[in-house]
């Protein structure tokens, strides 16, 4: 248990009684010039009380300063800062004191000043386990009771650090506690707390009987892996089935079960015997051979032989195409020429070749047959009587199958069309529609251009705006989205590829997806990090190679420029990705376009408004890589 901590202090007091304080004799103790007269300063006392020191005082007669001192001495108010407080909580108590020790009290309970502890000095009591309150000098439990050892604790358990001798256990067994009936004669073991030495005898080695398979075991103990062995004389390896082992006797491989014979002496050879059911058996079964005049085969045992040796018929030239007799395959020519329905006669035969039908030859008669040409213009033409072969022709003749006459894409009897031949049924354009002169078929007609080159796209501005930019309608303003010129782009105006590509549906022109695969760039190295683009980079799976991706030229890229929208300007709904419009001098995008007025600089646009400008050629903009054509 542990006592809470108290405060001991002894310190030097002022004495104060009923709130006057006492001066004492004013008299000096002796004369100036005496040394007697020394007497403690205030400092020594602030010091006694503050670190303990004893404190010097002067030596030798009182000499008189020749100046006044200064002030250098602590006050009675320091000196009742370091004073010992009353502290009747913490304060200690003589019975909380080892007895003899002295203290400084600091209760206001009449316990105050310099006391003397009475907290009395016990030691321990070996015959017992109870610890009166107290103070004790440091010992060893070991030495206050020296049965605190490890021979006196059970094995497993540590009383006061010292741990139990393994051999010390407790031996209280109720349920099967041992007797000396069943304990090895001479073996001593622990029981209930006594010594129990056993009285059974040890057990040997056994044999049984021959012929039995059990063994009586002799009362006693057996240890050190005893034996019981069974023995019959009989156990030898000619009375064991093959196969088989029998308390690790092998069997004889002659020594079967002859149980599942369901042979008879009518079935082994005559003059062999065999085992069948238990019961050896000879043979009867007579020896026969082949007839080649027959084709009975008698019961009977038959020598090896072959049977084209019993028959010298059975050859290959007898026996019909496709047919095998007894191994042997017939000869191909060998055939059976029955035909009762359409045989073939001399007028159906090549004239000097012969044929067999219904098992007689038959000399054809029919002529050779020569190539043949038809008449011009006639896709059916007769073919003379006779046998045509060694791919003998019969060919078609018109004088107007020529490629001129085909059209584009299409063979006709391997004559392939010319590729200006054409159908031009499912043509729309008038001669508006065609460049001015310049000349496009028709529905079969001829059509000479009338209009002007260069068509204008839709810049896509529909909405119309005053002088300070606020929504108008736009009727008769004159402006973009009243007239709303120009060629309207399609529906859908892109299209995704799914392969890392777009398709801009009114150009024509495919881009790269990612509008933002190669960071900024400066334009020499736009150009060739475009050009060196290829399959399965920039997650492109197109299947392009190196060169054929090249930076747009200035109108291509202002051609999807969208002047309806901003941030970006970029048609609504634009498949691109990643795109750069808001990062100020990093947003623009290059082209391959030099400025002609300034080549050491190039054209670029800007997405968040759409609008172009030059810049340096080694200055950083976005690379507009992110929009290649193939």
């Amino acid at each position: 248990m542990t006592t809470p901590c108290k405060t001991l202090l002894i310190a030097l007091f002022l004495l104060t009684s009923t709130g006057v304080a006492l001066a004492g004799n004013l008299d000096p103790p002796a004369g100036p010039t005496d040394p007697a007269s020394a007497m403690f300063t205030v400092n020594d006392l602030h010091n006694r009380l503050t670190t303990g020191a004893a404190g010097v005082k002067r030596s030798g007669p009182f000499m008189e300063p020749a100046a006044a001192p200064a002030p250098t001495g602590y006050t009675t108010d320091q000196l009742m800062a370091v004073m010992p407080a009353a502290d009747n909580t913490n304060g200690a108590t003589a019975a909380e004191v080892v007895g003899g020790k002295s203290f400084w009290g600091l209760r206001t309970d009449g316990t105050w000043g310099q006391k003397v502890g009475a907290m009395p000095i016990l030691t321990l009591n070996p015959t017992s386990t109870a610890v009166p309150t107290g103070y004790y000098n440091a010992t060893n439990l070991a030495t206050v009771d020296p049965d605190l050892a490890a021979a006196n604790i059970r094995g497993g358990v540590a009383i006061f650090g010292v741990n139990g001798k393994p051999e010390v256990v407790d031996t209280t067994e109720a349920v099967s506690p041992a007797s000396a009936g069943q304990m090895l004669a001479g073996r001593k073991a622990f029981v209930n707390g006594a010594a129990v030495t056993g009285t059974i005898t040890a057990g040997v080695n056994v044999a049984g009987p021959n012929g039995s398979l059990t063994v009586t075991v002799p009362d006693g103990m057996y240890i050190g892996s005893k034996t019981a062995t069974a023995s019959d004389t009989n156990l030898v390896s000619g009375n064991v089935r093959s196969g088989v082992t029998i308390f690790g006797v092998a069997g004889n491989p002659n020594v079967v079960n002859t149980g599942s014979g369901t042979a008879t002496a009518t079935d082994i050879m005559a003059g062999k015997k065999a085992w069948g059911a238990g019961t050896e058996i000879t043979g009867t079964l007579p020896t026969q051979t082949l007839n080649p005049a027959s084709t009975t085969v008698p019961a009977g045992y038959y020598a090896a032989t072959n049977l084209a040796t019993v028959d010298p018929d059975l050859a290959i030239a007898n026996i019909r195409a496709g047919v095998n007799l007894f191994g042997v395959n017939g000869k191909s020519e060998v055939v059976d020429t029955t035909e009762a329905t359409n045989p073939a006669v001399a007028g159906t035969i090549l004239t000097g070749k012969k044929a067999f039908v219904n098992g007689a030859a038959v000399t054809g008669t029919v002529p050779v047959g020569a190539n043949v040409s038809g008449g011009n213009g006639l896709m059916t033409f007769v073919i003379p009587d006779g046998l045509y072969s060694g791919s003998k022709t019969a060919t078609a003749n018109d004088t107007n199958l020529v490629a001129g006459n085909i059209r584009a894409g299409v063979s006709v009897f391997g004559v392939t069309g010319d590729p200006n031949v054409v159908n031009t049924g499912s043509a729309t354009a008038t001669s508006s529609d065609v460049m001015i002169g310049k000349k496009a078929w028709g529905k079969g007609l001829e059509i000479t251009g009338s209009r002007y080159p260069i068509p204008v796209g839709k810049t896509g501005q529909v909405t119309c705006f005053d002088a300070v930019g606020t929504p108008i309608s736009c009727g008769g303003t004159g402006q973009d989205g009243d007239w709303q010129q120009g060629i309207a782009p399609p529906s859908p105006r892109f299209t995704d590829n799914t392969n890392g590509t777009v398709t801009d549906n009114a150009t024509g022109l495919i881009w790269l997806k990612n509008a933002n695969c190669f960071s900024a760039l400066n334009w020499q190295s736009a150009l060739d990090a475009v050009n060196g683009l290829a399959h399965g980079g920039c997650n492109l799976s197109d299947g392009s190679t190196a060169g054929q991706w090249r930076l747009p030229n200035l109108r291509e890229l202002m051609s999807l420029v969208d002047w309806e929208r901003a941030m970006p300007a970029l048609p609504l709904n634009y498949p691109f990705i990643n795109v750069i419009y808001d990062a100020g001098d990093m947003s623009p995008y290059w082209s391959a376009t030099t400025s002609a007025s300034a080549t050491s600089t190039a054209w670029y646009v800007k997405w968040n408004y759409g609008y172009s400008l030059t810049h340096t050629k080694h200055g950083y903009c976005a690379s507009s890589a992110k929009f290649v054509m193939a």
